[in-house]
Protein backbone atom coordinates (compact mmCIF):
# COMPACT_ATOMS: atom_id res chain seq x y z
CA UNK A 1 0.00 0.00 0.00
CA UNK A 2 1.23 3.46 -0.88
CA UNK A 3 1.81 5.40 2.37
CA UNK A 4 3.22 8.58 0.90
CA UNK A 5 0.07 10.59 1.58
CA UNK A 6 0.19 9.68 5.28
CA UNK A 7 3.62 11.25 5.84
CA UNK A 8 2.50 14.87 6.48
CA UNK A 9 0.04 13.86 9.18
CA UNK A 10 2.59 11.59 10.87
CA UNK A 11 5.18 14.38 10.86
CA UNK A 12 2.73 16.84 12.37
CA UNK A 13 1.82 14.30 15.05
CA UNK A 14 5.50 13.83 15.93
CA UNK A 15 6.05 17.58 16.19
CA UNK A 16 3.06 18.06 18.47
CA UNK A 17 4.07 15.19 20.73
CA UNK A 18 7.61 16.57 21.00
CA UNK A 19 6.30 20.02 21.89
CA UNK A 20 4.29 18.53 24.77
CA UNK A 21 7.28 16.93 26.48
CA UNK A 22 7.68 18.97 29.66
CA UNK A 23 8.61 16.10 31.94
CA UNK A 24 7.37 14.83 35.30
CA UNK A 25 8.67 15.11 38.83
CA UNK A 26 8.62 11.31 39.05
CA UNK A 27 8.95 9.42 35.76
CA UNK A 28 9.06 5.88 37.21
CA UNK A 29 6.63 3.66 35.30
CA UNK A 30 3.73 2.01 37.08
CA UNK A 31 0.92 -0.25 35.87
CA UNK A 32 -2.70 0.11 36.94
CA UNK A 33 -5.55 -2.27 36.20
CA UNK A 34 -8.98 -0.69 35.72
CA UNK A 35 -12.27 -2.55 36.20
CA UNK A 36 -14.33 -1.68 33.12
CA UNK A 37 -17.36 -3.40 31.60
CA UNK A 38 -20.60 -2.82 29.71
CA UNK A 39 -19.30 -0.67 26.85
CA UNK A 40 -19.11 -0.94 23.07
CA UNK A 41 -17.88 2.60 22.41
CA UNK A 42 -14.64 4.31 23.45
CA UNK A 43 -13.96 8.04 23.76
CA UNK A 44 -10.34 9.10 24.31
CA UNK A 45 -9.61 12.62 25.52
CA UNK A 46 -5.97 12.30 26.47
CA UNK A 47 -2.65 11.33 24.89
CA UNK A 48 -0.70 8.09 24.74
CA UNK A 49 -0.61 4.83 22.82
CA UNK A 50 -3.86 2.84 22.88
CA UNK A 51 -3.74 -0.85 21.95
CA UNK A 52 -7.18 -2.40 21.47
CA UNK A 53 -7.85 -6.12 21.07
CA UNK A 54 -11.02 -8.20 20.97
CA UNK A 55 -11.59 -10.92 23.53
CA UNK A 56 -14.10 -12.64 25.81
CA UNK A 57 -13.50 -10.40 28.85
CA UNK A 58 -13.29 -6.60 28.97
CA UNK A 59 -10.22 -5.11 30.61
CA UNK A 60 -8.01 -2.02 30.72
CA UNK A 61 -4.37 -1.81 31.75
CA UNK A 62 -2.48 1.50 31.95
CA UNK A 63 1.30 1.78 32.06
CA UNK A 64 2.53 5.31 32.72
CA UNK A 65 4.75 7.46 34.96
CA UNK A 66 3.36 7.69 38.49
CA UNK A 67 2.83 11.46 38.38
CA UNK A 68 0.74 11.12 35.22
CA UNK A 69 -1.09 7.93 36.17
CA UNK A 70 -2.79 9.52 39.17
CA UNK A 71 -4.46 12.05 36.86
CA UNK A 72 -5.95 9.46 34.48
CA UNK A 73 -9.69 8.95 34.83
CA UNK A 74 -11.96 6.28 33.35
CA UNK A 75 -15.72 5.93 33.46
CA UNK A 76 -18.45 4.10 31.58
CA UNK A 77 -21.48 6.19 30.68
CA UNK A 78 -24.28 5.12 28.32
CA UNK A 79 -22.24 2.16 27.02
CA UNK A 80 -19.26 4.44 26.34
CA UNK A 81 -15.85 4.12 28.01
CA UNK A 82 -14.38 7.59 28.51
CA UNK A 83 -10.63 7.91 29.12
CA UNK A 84 -9.32 11.34 30.06
CA UNK A 85 -7.15 13.26 32.52
CA UNK A 86 -8.54 15.38 35.33
CA UNK A 87 -7.63 19.00 35.84
CA UNK A 88 -4.24 19.78 37.34
CA UNK A 89 -1.90 17.91 35.02
CA UNK A 90 0.17 20.11 32.71
CA UNK A 91 2.28 18.91 29.78
CA UNK A 92 3.02 15.30 28.92
CA UNK A 93 5.21 12.62 30.52
CA UNK A 94 8.57 11.89 28.94
CA UNK A 95 8.10 8.14 29.36
CA UNK A 96 5.74 6.27 27.03
CA UNK A 97 2.14 6.00 28.15
CA UNK A 98 0.40 2.78 27.07
CA UNK A 99 -3.26 1.85 27.44
CA UNK A 100 -4.09 -1.79 26.64
CA UNK A 101 -7.80 -2.51 26.21
CA UNK A 102 -9.72 -5.71 25.61
CA UNK A 103 -13.24 -5.30 24.21
CA UNK A 104 -16.02 -7.80 23.59
CA UNK A 105 -17.45 -5.64 20.83
CA UNK A 106 -16.66 -2.17 19.50
CA UNK A 107 -19.00 0.03 17.47
CA UNK A 108 -17.39 3.44 17.89
CA UNK A 109 -14.02 4.93 18.81
CA UNK A 110 -13.34 8.65 18.99
CA UNK A 111 -10.03 10.37 19.61
CA UNK A 112 -9.21 14.02 20.19
CA UNK A 113 -5.70 15.32 20.72
CA UNK A 114 -2.42 13.62 19.90
CA UNK A 115 -3.04 10.00 20.81
CA UNK A 116 -2.31 6.94 18.69
CA UNK A 117 -4.76 4.04 18.50
CA UNK A 118 -3.88 0.58 17.21
CA UNK A 119 -6.68 -1.98 16.85
CA UNK A 120 -5.17 -5.42 16.32
CA UNK A 121 -8.19 -7.30 14.93
CA UNK A 122 -11.89 -6.57 15.10
CA UNK A 123 -15.00 -8.45 13.98
CA UNK A 124 -18.15 -6.35 14.42
CA UNK A 125 -21.35 -5.33 12.65
CA UNK A 126 -20.81 -1.57 12.47
CA UNK A 127 -17.84 0.64 13.33
CA UNK A 128 -17.58 4.41 13.48
CA UNK A 129 -14.19 6.14 13.81
CA UNK A 130 -14.08 9.84 14.72
CA UNK A 131 -10.66 11.48 14.72
CA UNK A 132 -9.93 15.13 15.43
CA UNK A 133 -6.59 16.81 15.99
CA UNK A 134 -3.28 15.25 14.99
CA UNK A 135 -3.90 11.73 16.26
CA UNK A 136 -3.73 8.46 14.35
CA UNK A 137 -5.76 5.26 14.12
CA UNK A 138 -4.52 1.98 12.65
CA UNK A 139 -6.68 -1.13 12.29
CA UNK A 140 -4.73 -4.26 11.36
CA UNK A 141 -7.77 -6.25 10.23
CA UNK A 142 -11.41 -5.21 10.29
CA UNK A 143 -14.38 -7.39 9.39
CA UNK A 144 -17.64 -5.42 9.43
CA UNK A 145 -20.84 -4.68 7.56
CA UNK A 146 -20.51 -0.90 7.73
CA UNK A 147 -17.60 1.46 8.40
CA UNK A 148 -18.12 5.19 9.02
CA UNK A 149 -15.04 7.44 9.07
CA UNK A 150 -15.00 11.08 10.21
CA UNK A 151 -11.55 12.62 9.95
CA UNK A 152 -10.73 16.27 10.55
CA UNK A 153 -7.54 18.31 10.80
CA UNK A 154 -4.18 16.55 10.29
CA UNK A 155 -5.05 13.07 11.52
CA UNK A 156 -4.17 9.80 9.80
CA UNK A 157 -6.23 6.60 9.59
CA UNK A 158 -5.02 3.27 8.17
CA UNK A 159 -7.40 0.31 7.80
CA UNK A 160 -7.10 -3.18 6.30
CA UNK A 161 -9.59 -6.05 6.12
CA UNK A 162 -13.05 -6.34 4.55
CA UNK A 163 -16.34 -4.43 4.88
CA UNK A 164 -19.54 -4.28 2.87
CA UNK A 165 -19.95 -0.50 2.95
CA UNK A 166 -17.65 2.35 3.91
CA UNK A 167 -18.59 6.01 4.25
CA UNK A 168 -15.71 8.47 4.61
CA UNK A 169 -15.81 12.17 5.47
CA UNK A 170 -12.44 13.96 5.40
CA UNK A 171 -11.80 17.65 6.01
CA UNK A 172 -8.56 19.55 6.46
CA UNK A 173 -5.31 17.77 5.56
CA UNK A 174 -6.12 14.36 7.01
CA UNK A 175 -5.19 11.14 5.23
CA UNK A 176 -7.17 7.90 4.94
CA UNK A 177 -5.23 4.82 3.82
CA UNK A 178 -7.61 1.94 3.07
CA UNK A 179 -6.13 0.44 -0.07
CA UNK A 180 -6.08 -2.94 1.68
CA UNK A 181 -9.67 -2.69 2.94
CA UNK A 182 -11.89 -4.50 0.46
CA UNK A 183 -15.37 -3.01 0.24
CA UNK A 184 -18.34 -3.50 -2.04
CA UNK A 185 -19.49 0.10 -1.85
CA UNK A 186 -17.62 3.26 -0.87
CA UNK A 187 -18.80 6.84 -0.46
CA UNK A 188 -16.21 9.57 0.06
CA UNK A 189 -16.65 13.26 0.82
CA UNK A 190 -13.35 15.14 0.82
CA UNK A 191 -12.91 18.85 1.45
CA UNK A 192 -9.68 20.79 1.81
CA UNK A 193 -6.30 19.22 1.05
CA UNK A 194 -6.84 15.73 2.43
CA UNK A 195 -6.19 12.44 0.67
CA UNK A 196 -7.70 8.98 0.52
CA UNK A 197 -6.92 5.57 -0.96
CA UNK A 198 -9.79 3.06 -1.02
CA UNK A 199 -10.71 -0.31 -2.52
CA UNK A 200 -14.22 -0.63 -3.96
CA UNK A 201 -15.45 -3.51 -6.12
CA UNK A 202 -19.12 -2.54 -6.50
CA UNK A 203 -19.74 1.20 -6.47
CA UNK A 204 -17.75 4.32 -5.63
CA UNK A 205 -19.38 7.69 -4.99
CA UNK A 206 -16.88 10.56 -4.72
CA UNK A 207 -17.25 14.25 -3.94
CA UNK A 208 -14.05 16.34 -3.83
CA UNK A 209 -13.83 20.04 -3.02
CA UNK A 210 -10.53 21.93 -2.89
CA UNK A 211 -7.18 20.29 -3.68
CA UNK A 212 -7.80 16.87 -2.16
CA UNK A 213 -6.92 13.64 -3.95
CA UNK A 214 -8.57 10.23 -4.06
CA UNK A 215 -7.11 7.04 -5.49
CA UNK A 216 -9.00 3.77 -5.68
CA UNK A 217 -8.48 0.08 -6.36
CA UNK A 218 -11.19 -1.97 -8.03
CA UNK A 219 -11.56 -4.20 -11.07
CA UNK A 220 -14.55 -2.42 -12.56
CA UNK A 221 -16.53 -0.44 -9.97
CA UNK A 222 -19.39 1.84 -10.93
CA UNK A 223 -17.93 5.29 -10.27
CA UNK A 224 -19.85 8.52 -9.71
CA UNK A 225 -17.67 11.55 -9.13
CA UNK A 226 -18.11 15.26 -8.55
CA UNK A 227 -14.86 17.23 -8.41
CA UNK A 228 -14.54 20.98 -7.93
CA UNK A 229 -11.39 23.06 -7.56
CA UNK A 230 -8.05 21.31 -8.11
CA UNK A 231 -9.06 17.98 -6.62
CA UNK A 232 -8.39 14.68 -8.39
CA UNK A 233 -9.73 11.12 -8.61
CA UNK A 234 -7.47 8.38 -9.99
CA UNK A 235 -7.91 4.67 -10.63
CA UNK A 236 -5.13 2.30 -9.53
CA UNK A 237 -6.69 -0.67 -11.32
CA UNK A 238 -7.47 -4.07 -9.87
CA UNK A 239 -6.10 -4.90 -6.44
CA UNK A 240 -3.40 -7.59 -6.31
Amino acid sequence: MNNKTAIPAVLILAILLTALLTGCADSSLQTRQEEVSGFNRIRIETFGEFIIQQGSEESLSIEAPRDYLRYVTTEVENNELIISTRRGFIGAPIERVTFTLTVKDLNKVSLSGAGAIKILKLDTDDLEVDLTGAGSVEIDHLSADNLDINLTSAGAIVVAGEVDNQQVNISGVGSYEAGDLRSNNAEILLTGAGSAIVWAEGSLDVNVTGVGSISYFGENPQVSQNVSGLGSVNSKGAHD
